[in-house]
């Protein structure tokens, strides 16, 4: 190889030949050497191309990119949520995905120059499929004319389902969609007597599938009408071991419910009687126990509740009604008679001394167990017991009883007081249901008008009411079910 200085002017004949092909030759150009070559130029890492946002169900994968320029070579940190994850690549990939791999991607680019982040890319996992299922199914309601109705269901799956009320006016045979009835509820219009039996249901219906719900009737009562009763419930008397009946009958909208009720303390209280809600009530072979409690109904509908009036059931002791009794002033004795059951004929069957002169009217407890006679002109009560076979009377222990005034006896229907007529008013007395003796009740005589004549009790034994001839009237009085 020949090199020339082509600055210099060479003679001819003046060469310089490289015999082993390579010479160097200095000091051309003058005589100076050449300069170094410029450093390379390092450009800092941009993104072109950010990672993108991305919703996937369980399990499926997930994978994120970046495209990035800039010198050579680049670094790639990915993380998730702030911390570090994945390797050093333009792609980050989750084969399968949990719930917990959802959050906020990002990616640092960097080489020698610096370094660049990249915008944030979310992850949204949604849990994996599955068909809709209900929770709550809709239920039947029931309303008033022209009151609305709302049927509720919930449904779960995944995606959550979308829902589609749907209704049937054939009994079920077809359903329709209802226009814009797509949340967890219905509700009607206001409801008609001809929408009764109108059914209705629900489809949820997701990516895996579509359910539907039970369906739910409406029932359309016409306005309601409170109960009242067309048949009030009858007082009753028969012989102890006998059937007893009682019966009501009412009206209301909707049909009322009924329930019979027992009260043994005259009224004051009253309790339920398992079972007994038909029109009718029976009570079977009826015990004396039974004798004086009373017995009522009550009518319920959603329009309101009412009871019926009380019926007293009267239990008379075996042979009760057998026997009759005849007060005689003249000597101051009872006779007594049997009674025949078939002609009512009396028949003699002796007498007893009642006591004192001015004896008045026999009165007989219901159960037939004891009979009171008034001793007028000594203001007393004298008391027997009475034989079940023959009707004879025995003088009750500490016979006879001072009352503070002679008049007539009256024996209340539950047995359990006896109320004598007396100058001012009415004198009370509790009797002994074991013996028939007499107490009297505190604050007794209770007054009344001018000259009473007579003493009355209603049959339910909660009234008491006195005849006042000078003063022409009637005093009235209320009875306490516990003292008289």
């Amino acid at each position: 190889m020949f090199l020339f200085c082509p600055a210099q002017v060479l003679h001819r004949s003046a060469f310089l030949v490289a015999l082993m092909g390579l010479a160097l030759l200095e000091g051309c150009a003058g005589g100076g050497s050449n300069p170094p070559p410029a450093p390379p130029v390092v450009v800092a890492p941009a993104i072109s191309t950010q990672p993108s946002s991305l919703t996937v169900t369980v399990p499926q994968p997930a994978s994120f990119s970046v495209t990035a320029s800039g010198t050579a070579p680049l670094q790639y940190q990915w993380q998730k949520n702030g911390a570090n994850v994945g390797t050093n690549a333009t792609i980050y990939s989750l084969t399968t995905t949990a719930a917990s791999d959802g959050g906020s991607y990002t990616v640092t680019v960097s080489n020698a120059a610096g370094s660049v982040t990249s915008q944030a890319a979310l992850l949204t996992v949604d849990p994996a499929l599955a068909a809709p299922t209900f929770t709550t199914h809709p239920v039947s309601v029931a309303v008033v004319a022209p009151d609305t109705a709302t049927f509720t269901a919930v449904a779960t799956g995944s995606p959550s389902p979308s829902l589609q009320w749907q209704l049937s006016i054939n009994a079920g045979i077809s359903f329709a969609d209802i226009a814009g009835a797509t949340g967890g509820s219905y509700t009607t219009g206001p409801a008609a007597t001809g929408d009764s039996g109108r059914q209705y249901r629900v489809i949820a219906t997701n990516g895996s599938g579509a359910t539907t719900s039970t369906v739910a009737t409406l029932t359309v009562n016409t306005a309601g009408v409170a109960p009242v009763f067309t048949t009030q419930p009858a007082n009753v008397t028969i012989t102890e071991g006998q059937n007893a009946q009682f019966l009501v009958a009412g009206s209301g909208t909707p049909t009322p419910t009924l329930q019979w009720q027992l009260s043994t303390d005259n009224g004051t209280t009253w309790s339920n009687l398992t079972g007994a809600t038909s029109a009718v009530l029976n009570v079977v072979n009826a015990a004396l126990f039974n004798h004086g409690r009373q017995f009522r109904a009550v009518a319920t509908n959603g329009s309101g509740s009412v009871h019926s009036q009380a019926a007293v059931l009267t239990v008379l002791a075996a042979g009760v009604g057998r026997f009759a009794y005849v007060a005689n002033s003249n000597d101051n004795t009872v006779s007594i008679y049997t009674v025949d059951a078939v002609t009512g004929q009396l028949r003699h069957n002796g007498y007893v001394a009642a006591g004192f002169n001015g004896v008045g009217p026999v009165a007989v407890d219901p159960l037939g167990k004891f009979a009171y006679v008034p001793n007028a002109t000594v203001d007393s009560v004298s008391a027997f017991t009475i034989h079940p076979a023959t009707g004879a009377l025995t003088a009750v222990a500490g016979s006879p009883f001072a009352t503070g005034a002679g008049g007539p006896v009256t024996v209340d229907p539950s047995g359990k007081f006896a109320y004598v007529l007396s100058t001012g008013g009415v004198s009370v007395f509790t009797i002994n249901a074991i013996s028939g003796a007499l107490t009297a009740v505190a604050g007794s005589p209770f007054a009344a008008g001018a000259t009473p004549v007579s003493v009355s009790l209603d049959p339910t034994g909660k009234f008491v009411y006195v005849a006042n001839a000078n003063s022409s009237n009637v005093s009235a009085f209320s009875i306490n079910a516990t003292s008289g």
